[in-house]
């Protein structure tokens, strides 16, 4: 005769194995819909907390390093040079090639969007990467309603339109080299 006691052992057994599949799975689609709702500000958000070094891709560029902010339509990427401000609305792929490069920080809370740190540094020497890989290097004369105004050493005056800006370059700023 079959022990009672084992049957309900075997019993409790398969029902902690379901509950345990069912949580798995439960825990799974929650990570699915947290991705879905994603944008590509979250994702470079999270490189900046987590201190993962990312490369921001654009049609004939790229910006590498780890964020110092990620909000809105902005991710700013530190370099040797200075700092990289990249328009994300230019961005093609966000790519983490290296987890923990850094410590992680909270982020700039100074920067609301790229146009509001364009005209932070208007009148500043800026070196603007267009989509398609062109640059102009030059002062940032003035932030327009869709474009970029930039005069170069020669005297060269033009007007990118903002939706092909892909980067504005600072170079030496501290403050934007944070």
């Amino acid at each position: 005769m079959p022990d009672p006691w084992d049957e309900a052992d075997e019993a409790m057994g398969r029902v902690e194995r379901k509950a345990r599949r069912d949580q798995v799975e439960e825990e799974a689609e929650a990570e699915r819909l947290r991705l879905m709702k994603r944008s590509l500000t979250d994702v470079a958000w999270e490189a900046m907390q987590q201190g993962h070094r990312i490369v921001l891709s654009w049609a004939g560029g790229e910006a590498r390093g780890v964020p110092s902010a990620a909000v809105t339509d902005l991710v700013l990427v530190p370099t040797e040079q200075g700092a990289t401000a990249v328009q994300l609305e230019a961005v093609s792929t966000v790519e983490v090639i290296e987890r923990r490069a850094t410590a992680g920080s909270a982020g700039d809370r100074t920067l609301g969007s790229f146009i509001a740190l364009c005209r932070m540094v208007e009148g500043g020497q800026v070196t603007c990467e267009l989509v398609g890989g062109r640059r102009i290097e030059g002062v940032l004369v003035a932030t327009a309603t869709d474009h970029l105004y930039i005069r170069t050493a020669g005297g060269v005056e033009f007007a990118a339109a903002r939706g092909q800006v892909a980067a504005i370059s600072v170079a030496g700023d501290f403050y934007f080299s944070l």
